[in-house]
Order: C-alpha cells, then structure tokens, then sequence
C-alpha cells in the first residue's frame, strides 16, 4: 500500500497542486477510527486515522492531495457502515404479541452491512423495537432471494430503519455490499 494522500481542511488553500476537481469523494470512518482514502485519477491508496473527528457533530470535509498531483475534495461520513442506494419490492412479515400475522409490501431505499431503509405503502402498524422478517430479491445476476431478521430503529411516517439481527452477511448479501 502507498502513502500518496495528503490532506487539510478544505478551509486551506493548495495551490501548488498539479491538477485539482471539485469532485467530491466519500470515505468511511471504520470502528478504528481508520479512513481509506483512494485517488479517484490513479487509484492510489492510503490509510489514516482521524479518531479526531469521531465526535463532531458537523459535515467535514477535506481537500485530499495525492503524490501524483491531483487534488480532490473528501467528505467525512462517520456511519458505521456504507450505505448502498438501491430501488427493491420487498414484503415484511410481522407477528403480534396476540399470535396474528401481517404482512405489507416495501420498496427498499437502501441496503448496508447493519440494516435497511424500507419505505411502506400504508402506515406501519409495527412500532420501534418490534422483529421483522423481510423478503426481497437483490438486483443482482442471481435474482438472490433473501429472507432476513431485523428490528424496526426508527419510523418516519411511511419510511422505517431496521437493523439486522445478525450483522454477519455470507451469503449473496454479503457480496452485493462489497
């Protein structure tokens, strides 16, 4: 692995930068508090730790400068796992504390290692901290169908967070997110 990257607070100005864009690229924050910054000109990598700006509130970005001369902005994201915008139907199944089964369509929003943003085509009739069962098939050359457990972390109106119950992903999942 190279060291290329440089980087400051967007703020400061380079100007000694061979070539530079406005194109903005975002990076991770791992549980280590550990950034992969990678070029998007030469694909150059490197790794670096910001545990400094684990507990910041506000958006941070960066101008990021690579060794091969090229600069670009960087934008900070501290959720714990990558997002993956997606546009998928789906079903949930959920049982009542009383043994009834419901069931409702959902079109998934987008899809990370730890849970889905599910949207609902009628008012949810679960609330926070209930167990869901989700069917859907990913986008991918497989069609894969897949049957997942989960928690219901926020409801927005019609549009809900769950978060799996197991974070490990083996199977076709665990590959889509790659």
């Amino acid at each position: 692995m190279n060291k290329p990257n440089t980087f400051s607070k967007i703020k400061e100005n380079r100007s000694n930068r061979k070539s530079s864009s406005s194109e903005e690229v975002q990076v991770f924050l791992n549980e280590k508090n550990n950034v992969t910054f990678v070029c998007p000109k030469c694909r150059q990598t490197t790794v670096k730790n910001l545990s400094a700006y684990r507990n910041i509130k506000k958006a941070v970005k960066f101008r990021c400068g690579c060794s091969c001369g090229y600069a670009y902005i960087v934008s900070l994201n501290r959720r714990q796992y990558f997002r993956k915008s997606v546009n998928l139907p789906g079903q949930y199944r959920f049982r009542k504390d009383n043994g009834a089964e419901y069931k409702g369509m959902i079109r998934i929003a987008d899809i990370s290692q730890g849970g889905l943003q599910i949207e609902l085509n009628v008012d949810p009739i679960f609330k926070f901290g209930d167990k869901l069962i989700i069917e859907f098939r990913l986008d991918d050359m497989a069609r894969s169908e897949i049957t997942i457990e989960a928690i219901v972390r926020r409801i927005n109106g019609r549009s809900i967070a769950v978060e799996f119950l197991s974070k490990d992903h083996y199977g076709r999942l665990g590959g889509y997110l790659l």
